[in-house]
């Protein structure tokens, strides 16, 4: 149903809170502020950190080009987001840096060669004037055979909007070859891991040590050092890095020589680089430590870095990098090509990974692993992170897309190819992308393509403010699946082969995604087929926003009676568009047969035919399209009978990939209110059997958000014995054991903590029993890596002061980031949490990363809201949204007029708060569900526990 909030409501409720705002107000103005999935699983962070640093504007500068809003002429090339297209080609960079890590700065010199193509009196380049000053004019010689002339510069200015710096000529400069030198100066980054940062970390022995790091994805190559900063303008790199003798450089290639400059420093010189963008050009300076170095059959040396703390942690990503990159050439047909492969776990990361070519950047949780440590899922997570970032040396390394608006071309791919690689160089551990393909990427991605400001895969770029958007979920999870949906239709071997095509054709160029469906047309027979053509048919999920939702309805004669629309929250939104679909089907054909088929269905309604009545049917096998599907209601009662009673059959004609899905759509559509509650709860009691982890993902997922509608209500504890039931048989069943396959002990990791959670009573005495056992130093092999978050979480719940401070202890003596992820996940939810809130010790890295895991139903929640409020003028001029970022969590389960009334005061109050709409947005969801399922799942729950 439509989400609306009345307003004459919304008013009353604002002036029931006007009081408590006036409150808190007095309170903050006579007072001193004080400063200072639920189953371990988390979602790689692809978002950059804005920063703010500035230095001195350009000495010797004539202008900052007024006007161009007004006259945007070819007079004034300055005044467009992209640079002049075809004019400029550059060729080499020659470059040179040396980063300063006492006074925070570096000095630097670029010559770029560079084709002139079309005659002009300008040269613009790309330099952010925040963090670089240009020396002195730069110079500019034409290359006549072995003649070097100069061309004479006028004048040089700066366009802050676009971040041009513009070279006005004395003459146009005509169609020949060129070398720009230029000589500059700036400030290392200290307010945000992008550009060219300053980092530090303390080691165990109390030292503080400083490094630099950088990531300039996608546009911040600029602010380390002038270039050509577009995706599509590659060229080569010759690299030399000036430093302190006690830090070691790295670069993209391999260095070449380390020269001893007589004055305490060294210059490292690296190898001239293969053809590539700005934005995959890296550097790192610093003390970190190697690990051994392994070699792949084809000859790349593969080694990790990492602060000396952590270093022993490095041994499963280079298992990973070793048989990642020899899958990839064998599966792609095409070599690595760079002698090298470093990979370097960054203290402090803004992104989750950066695919720098030979010099990959990694937050230190998802390149380290601690094999005595960590849980299933976060090995699996370091293996995800580092095949992604491997496959993305093929999908946007070689092949680059022209534009950032087909970014999905860089991280789609490599999206997908995490599951290809990873099965493919892991056969018999991960099983990935048969078990969790749809758990993993469908599932996110329709969550944010079903909103209404959702945007298509593929959309025009007009500013260069809003490329970071492009880095979405839309981009990189439905991007994958739409691939994966597309391998699947034209065949496997088809695919395969139209990705050597693709790689080989294209190999050091910029591509659009026409490239790619010429590829796969070149592959794929589509005399007997159009369906097949890719421009035809996988353009349309491309360019579409949003995904179909298919409804089914049987007749009593067989037939099926099939109808397409936009899927959205908001059920009054018909967009009219359709999607091109390959429908395979499975029903039974007698009591103990299957018949299975394809159905190719492209119009707003069809009719599909079965052949006579059939006891049940499910449409999408596999779940392979990206769709969501609603039936008949006699087919959901079939299909959960099926289920129910005859489990160990019904495995057999439907995939954990089916039953994820049905768990899903089912949950998913009883929220939009297309059908009742009931239908999902009494599909999910099959549950108490299932011993796949993706339907329990699926159920967790849809399952907490009803708990989050229910908690602080009177129906609260009759939900927790609904899933005290659910999980008790798969507690039994799994025990705390540390055996089994990966996806055992994923599950066992899940339904351990769901389960001591929601209050099952064997799993809260097990884990208060293994508790008291691990702080007494009694070792035991059920303490493990899949039962250690549901031991930490009793442990730092259960009321015990001395637990909790336990805990707390242990988390800030932590270094390995996935036990500090555990310890911080279970610290959090307890009302002892709030003594760190008023701790003033929120400039400590540690304690901010603490508060960023306040999680829903926790007694804190309340209390950490009111904490936020009062403090957040203060503590959000210091941390920026480091904190402000806090609000999502706090707010997440909020579902009253009065919370609504509360959060808008707030924002009037603090109008610079970040995420007012996002956060508006979500609560009046939070209503509207509440509003459309709440009675009915109280009068379940009543049946059920009478």
């Amino acid at each position: 149903m439509a989400i609306v909030v009345q307003r004459a409501t919304i008013i009353a409720a604002i002036l029931s809170v006007v009081l408590v705002f006036i409150l808190y107000g007095l309170i903050l103005a006579f007072t001193v502020p004080c400063r200072n999935q639920d189953d371990g699983t988390e979602e790689i962070n692809e978002t950059d950190i804005t920063t703010t640093t500035s230095i001195p504007p350009v000495a010797t500068t004539t202008g900052y080009n007024d006007g161009c809003e007004l006259d945007q002429t070819p007079d004034k090339p300055w005044c467009y987001y992209r640079l002049p297209q075809g004019h400029i080609v550059p060729i080499h960079y020659d470059l040179y840096l040396y980063p300063n890590l006492i006074d925070n700065t570096f000095s630097g010199q670029v010559e770029i060669e560079y084709l002139q193509m079309k005659p002009s009196k300008f040269v613009l380049f790309h330099n952010h004037p925040k963090y670089i000053t240009i020396a002195r004019t730069p110079t500019i010689n034409k290359i006549v055979g072995s003649t070097n002339v100069p061309i004479l510069v006028k004048n040089h200015s700066v366009e802050r909007r676009y971040m041009y710096h513009v070279l006005h000529l004395v003459d146009e400069a005509e169609v020949g070859t060129y070398k720009l030198k230029i000589e500059f100066m700036g400030l290392l980054n200290q307010d945000g891991d992008n550009g060219l940062y300053i980092g530090d970390y303390t080691t165990y022995s109390n030292v503080t040590k400083y490094y630099v790091g950088s990531k300039f994805e996608p546009i911040d190559a600029r602010k380390a050092f002038p270039c050509f900063d577009e995706p599509a303008l590659k060229a080569t790199f010759s690299v030399t890095l000036q430093h302190d003798k006690k830090y070691t450089a790295l670069s993209n290639m391999p260095a070449m020589s380390k020269i001893d400059q007589g004055d305490g420093s060294f210059t490292t010189v690296f190898e001239k680089s293969v053809k590539m963008s700005t934005y995959l050009v890296a550097f790192c300076v610093s003390e970190f430590e190697s690990s051994r170095t392994v070699t792949t059959a084809s000859g790349t040396n593969i080694t990790v870095w990492a602060q000396e703390d952590l270093i022993g942690n490095a041994d499963w990503a280079l298992d990973v990098g070793t048989k990642i990159t020899e899958e990839f050439e064998t599966y792609t047909g095409v070599p690595y090509r760079i002698g090298k492969q470093d990979m370097v776990a960054f203290p402090s990361f803004s992104s989750g990974a950066m695919e720098h070519w030979g010099l990959i950047g990694y937050k230190e949780r998802y390149l380290l692993y601690n094999e005595s440590l960590g849980s299933p899922f976060d090995k699996q997570r370091v293996a995800e992170v580092v095949t992604h970032e491997l496959a993305h040396m093929w999908f946007g390394n070689k092949v680059t897309m022209s534009w950032w608006n087909d970014l999905w071309l860089n991280e789609g791919f490599a999206s997908y190819m995490e599951y290809v690689g990873i099965d493919g160089a892991f056969p018999n551990e991960f099983h990935l992308e048969t078990n969790q393909f749809y758990s993993s990427e469908f599932l996110g991605a329709m969550i944010a393509d079903t909103e209404t400001d959702t945007k298509p895969i593929v959309y025009p770029i007009y500013e260069t403010t809003s490329l970071r958007d492009t880095f979405n979920t839309i981009t990189y999870r439905k991007g994958s699946s739409v691939i994966r949906m597309v391998r699947e239709y034209v065949t496997e071997a088809n695919f395969k082969e139209s990705l050597n095509h693709y790689l080989k054709e294209n190999e050091f160029k910029a591509v659009d995604r026409n490239v790619l469906y010429k590829a796969l047309e070149d592959v794929i027979d589509t005399s007997n087929d159009t369906t097949l053509i890719p421009a035809w048919y996988m353009d349309k999920w491309v360019t579409q926003a949003g995904f179909p939702l298919v409804t089914a309805v049987q007749h009593s004669d067989g037939e099926i009676r099939l109808e397409q629309q936009k899927y959205s929250n908001y059920t009054d939104e018909n967009s009219g568009n359709t999607w091109p679909i390959p429908l395979k089907y499975i029903s039974s054909n007698s009591p103990n047969t299957v018949q299975k088929g394809m159905y190719f269905f492209n119009l707003s309604s069809d009719v599909l035919q079965l052949g006579g009545a059939v006891d049940w049917y499910k449409l999408n096998i596999d779940a392979f399209i990206f769709s969501r599907t609603n039936y008949d209601s006699a087919n959901w009662q079939a299909l959960t009978k099926l289920l129910i009673t005859t489990y160990s059959t019904a495995i057999n004609y439907l995939s954990s990939a089916d039953r994820t899905q049905l768990i899903d759509d089912a949950f998913n559509l009883a929220f939009r209110g297309d059908i009742p509650i009931d239908v999902p709860l009494n599909l999910s009691l099959y549950l108490v059997k299932e011993d796949a982890l993706a339907p329990w993902i699926a159920a967790f997922r849809s399952l907490k958000i009803i708990g989050n509608q229910l908690y602080q209500t009177p129906h609260y504890g009759k939900f927790r014995q609904f899933m005290q039931e659910l999980t008790r048989d798969r507690v039994l069943a799994l025990q705390w054991r540390d055996d089994g396959d990966h996806s055992t002990k994923r599950l066992r990791a899940s339904i351990l903590w769901n389960a001591c959670f929601y209050g099952e009573t064997e799993c809260i005495n097990k884990a208060g029993e293994l508790f008291i056992n691990f702080i007494q130093g009694n070792t035991t092999t059920e303490v493990n890596g899949a039962t250690r978050a549901a031991i930490y979480l009793i442990g730092g719940t259960d009321n015990i002061l001395e637990h909790w401070q336990y805990l707390f202890q242990r988390y800030l003596d932590e270094k390995d980031p996935h036990e500090n992820k555990r310890l911080s996940n279970s610290l959090m939810r307890s009302r002892f949490a709030l003594s760190v809130l008023k701790s003033n010790n929120y400039k400590d890295v540690k304690i901010a990363r603490l508060l960023s895991n306040i999680k829903s139903q926790s007694e804190l929640k309340p209390l950490a809201w009111m904490w936020y409020k009062a403090n957040f003028k203060e503590l959000y001029s210091k941390f920026g949204n480091e904190f402000g970022n806090l609000i999502i969590d706090l707010t997440d389960n909020f579902n009253t007029d009065s919370n609504l009334a509360d959060v808008m005061v707030f924002y009037t109050f603090a109008p610079e708060a970040p995420h007012q709409e996002l956060i508006v947005k979500e609560i009046r969801k939070n209503i509207s569900l509440k509003n459309s399922f709440f009675n009915d799942m109280a009068h379940w729950l009543n049946s059920k526990y009478n």
